[in-house]
């Protein structure tokens, strides 16, 4: 998975189940994942720097920009079930989503599950993967799931991390807002969090283990290859998500992604 996605849809829902488990690494994205685990397996959950071990079935929140990662390491195959939503999801649907106010402002929690309440989650989750080429009924399924989970909250253990979020959360957050902008550089991003330079600089490589730069590249990117899918020109998403030139912006496309943006997009277009 790559370090920064953005799935630009208020519901996603993704199954990993028919893959081998592969370390994902490190990630970020601007919307909340349900992470739902329904096997036995040895895992490892890891979120702004804080590590549990859930080695039970469980179902875990991660809250937009939080850096986390997911390992399992005694399977080759684990079902997973993950589902992508944002606020607007979560304003549209005010009463059901009533009772997971409380857990919003946490970086992740992790619900483990007692033996029935997971058959009804598997239950619930081999519906919605049925379902899944269907937005309206995969996503009312998510929300059976989430409806269940917090009317049963009371019998799962729970493994919560510590609130206090990092400067760098909203440092990146600031930069998914204004990558487009030619002029964000690390001086201009310092300058507007009131912080030196030097201080970004080792804070961010700490945090999210790349550099200042490499992360605006890669937001760049993400927002590119979204444009490519929609017919835009090479000249148009150049200078849409913050890239001088067009030589530049294929250049760096080229590096990150081992393709060019035109090949890219003749290869995703239709898909």
């Amino acid at each position: 998975m790559p370090f920064f996605e953005d799935y630009r849809k208020e519901f996603t829902m993704d199954y990993y189940g028919d893959v081998p488990v592969a370390n994902a690494g490190m990630h970020i994205h601007p919307q909340y994942e349900m992470l739902v685990v329904l096997d036995h397996t040895n895992s490892q959950i890891t979120v702004n720097g804080q590590t549990h071990y859930p080695n039970q079935p469980f179902i875990a929140f991660f809250a937009p920009f939080s850096l986390h990662h997911s390992d399992f390491f005694d399977k080759v195959n684990v079902d997973r079930y993950i589902y992508y939503f944002d606020d607007a999801m979560i304003d549209k649907h005010p009463v059901e989503f009533k009772d997971f106010e409380v857990y919003r402002r946490s970086a992740s929690i992790i619900f483990l599950l007692p033996p029935d309440l997971t058959e009804k989650f598997r239950t619930l989750n081999e519906a919605a993967l049925s379902n899944r080429d269907d937005d309206a009924v995969a996503s009312l399924l998510f929300m059976m799931n989430l409806h269940l989970l917090l009317k049963e909250k009371d019998r799962c253990s729970l493994m919560q991390t510590n609130n206090q979020v990092s400067h760098i959360n909203s440092i990146v957050r600031y930069m998914t807002e204004h990558f487009q902008e030619k002029n964000l550089t690390a001086e201009s991003v310092a300058q507007y969090f009131f912080i030196s330079r030097s201080k970004l600089y080792r804070d961010f490589r700490d945090y999210t283990t790349i550099s200042f730069h490499q992360f605006l590249i890669e937001l760049r990117i993400s927002k590119a290859q979204f444009m490519l899918k929609q017919g835009y020109s090479i000249r148009e998403i150049a200078s849409s998500v913050g890239f001088e030139n067009e030589s530049y912006f294929c250049q760096f496309f080229k590096k990150i992604k081992g393709i060019t943006p035109l090949q890219y997009g003749k290869q995703r277009r239709y898909r």
